[in-house]
């Protein structure tokens, strides 16, 4: 593992075909021309013996290859002769690309489901097929149950998809800037009010180099990275501000922290540039080690290490609550989550599916991120040494970690903006000095509404079931 062979990019421009390979078609690991589809990349591993292997074909979203999925697809084709897999990635135009193979009937026989793209909306429209008898009595033993809860997985009581990882956020920080400041690099902050004044240290100790907070108000995303896990750890108000315990939408329990992060940007300790700030710019600084403290995934820890090669002395730690609060349960997605499509190659797909479900071990190897195979995590088997793994004892922590059964705002059509168009919209407002308390209450109480019509419309639609959320 010291000398991890490197995967070749292969930038596909232009056209893409969605031809379905099918039993016993040749192996190949090129794309073939057809339809529009923007840009993709392909990678494959060993062919077999034409004529006698069936070609299954699996799409994702990455932006580029995945050396732990390449190095489990290498596996599961050399460990047997009847199945050949390869896997293609398609970055932001995944689910463009998806949606047209759906409607031209050529869609891959595994999936991804992200981007907009759902495992119950393709469940109901036949596109894909219940795993029920891919899941072996060993990987309901090892998987963390919380993989099995949510209802999103499940139509008519049948489930088809198993999420692979397990992904929540945690506070990150920078034990060098720590020190530099006179903190404790083995005590990150506990409350948001510690965090804050951590962040004023850091910023004055940094003298115009190293700031104490990065908020990236360029991610589309950003307050339910920044709120919305907080909020869930201490209340009963899931993200986009719905209230698991009166089923209701409750935008008024985010006041608080917005006006938190708003008070942070008057002291002057967010890094440069943040309404504007994306998140691989804001990443590469934290790499460099001129940000303190920022919000960030659990799977921060693999990518630092194999991709961005951080320079920082770093960990992860629990995401501070407000000092009158106490966090009793941290929000988690299950994700990834593959599904198998209802075409022609369904057995060949299901033997691949199977296979890897059960040996996400290989995966762990080349890109660690936690994953719901409890022996995946296991933080012996990770190469924490040879891969200079940090911050990977807390962030593959997941006894803590709560997996709600339903989030409503993921199967609702919103008119207008969003929560987060709405607030980073209101903060750039009060970055040029506006006094934005009557706005933020406005905003508040707009934004309950149309979410609340939202649900209405998707209840009355069917893309919601009543029972879900009463």
């Amino acid at each position: 593992m010291k000398n991890l062979k490197r995967i070749t990019i292969l930038a596909m421009a232009g056209a893409m075909a969605f031809t379905t390979a099918g039993c016993g078609s040749t192996s190949s690991n090129s794309t073939k021309s057809g339809s529009e589809a923007g840009t993709a990349g392909s990678s494959a591993g060993s062919s077999a013996a034409s004529g006698e292997t069936t070609e299954i074909r699996i799409w994702t979203k990455g932006s580029g290859p995945d050396e732990g999925i390449q190095k489990l697809i290498e596996s599961f084709n050399e460990s047997q002769s009847e199945v050949h897999a390869t896997y293609e990635y398609y970055g932001e135009n995944y689910s463009s690309v998806v949606q047209m193979a759906i409607s031209g009937d050529s869609a891959p026989d595994i999936l991804e489901c992200s981007g907009g793209i759902t495992v119950q909306t393709l469940a109901k429209q036949g596109q894909i097929i219940p795993v029920d008898d891919c899941i072996t009595d060993e990987i309901k033993e090892n998987y963390n149950p919380s993989a099995f809860t949510p209802e999103e997985f499940y139509l008519n009581g049948e489930l088809y998809s198993v999420p692979v990882r397990v992904s929540a956020y945690r506070l990150l920080y920078n034990k060098d800037l720590f020190e530099k400041a006179g903190l404790n690099p083995e005590e990150p902050p506990k409350t948001l009010e510690e965090m804050r004044e951590y962040a004023k240290k850091i910023t004055e100790a940094g003298g115009g180099e190293a700031y104490g907070f990065g908020l990236p108000l360029g991610v589309a995303q950003i307050w339910e990275r920044v709120i919305d896990p907080i909020l869930y750890a201490t209340s009963d108000v899931q993200r986009y501000g719905w209230n698991n315990a009166t089923k209701s939408y409750d935008f008024g329990s985010n006041k608080d922290y917005f006006n938190f992060y708003v008070d942070m940007m008057k002291d002057g300790s967010l890094f440069p540039g943040y309404l504007t700030l994306g998140i691989d710019t804001l990443r590469a600084n934290f790499a460099a080690g001129t940000i303190g403290m920022y919000i960030d995934g659990t799977w921060m820890p693999g990518s630092y290490a194999t991709q961005m090669d951080a320079k920082c002395n770093w960990d992860s730690a629990p995401l501070p609550v407000f000092e009158s609060d106490t966090a009793d349960k941290y929000w988690a997605e299950g994700g990834v989550n593959w599904v198998v499509g209802n075409g022609k190659n369904v057995e060949a797909a299901k033997k691949f599916y199977t296979y890897w479900l059960s040996n996400q071990t290989i995966a762990n190897q080349y890109m660690p991120v936690p994953r719901n195979d409890n022996r995946a995590n296991d933080l012996d088997s990770l190469g924490i040494e040879d891969l200079n793994l940090q911050g990977v004892e807390y962030s593959f922590k997941t006894d803590d970690l709560d997996i709600p059964k339903f989030e409503p705002h993921k199967f609702i059509s919103l008119e207008g903006d969003d929560r987060n168009t709405v607030f980073t919209n209101l903060f750039a407002k009060a970055a040029e000095g506006a006094d934005i308390s009557a706005d933020l209450d406005a905003a508040v109480e707009d934004l309950n509404q149309r979410y609340t019509l939202g649900l209405e419309d998707a209840i009355a639609s069917g893309s919601i079931d009543e029972s879900s959320v009463k």
